[in-house]
């Protein structure tokens, strides 16, 4: 499963706008993950408190899925979290 899940990070690699993508289970672990330079690794902790709290909110309102978006005034880097229940039902 793992090698299947690098090979979706793979894809986001060779686009310079992604900065980072990281695939989660729905407890927080990180299943695979891609950030490309170490300048980036404060904007992905703070992400993963962000999965954090969206993952928690799946769970609490058993809610089929959660999508956000940020972006910084006049600043162009933009992300986007989308946690989606499993297919067939709620998590």
């Amino acid at each position: 499963m793992r090698e299947k899940l690098l090979e979706i990070i793979e894809l986001f690699k060779t686009d310079e706008s992604i900065l980072f993508a990281v695939i989660y289970s729905i407890d927080g672990t990180v299943l695979a993950s891609h950030i490309k330079g170490r300048e980036w690794i404060s904007a992905l902790e703070w992400a993963e408190k962000q999965v954090e709290v969206v993952a928690r909110q799946v769970l609490e309102e058993n809610l089929n899925s959660v999508e956000f978006r940020f972006e910084r005034e006049g600043n162009s880097h933009k992300a986007n979290l989308k946690v989606d229940a499993p297919r067939g039902g709620h998590f």
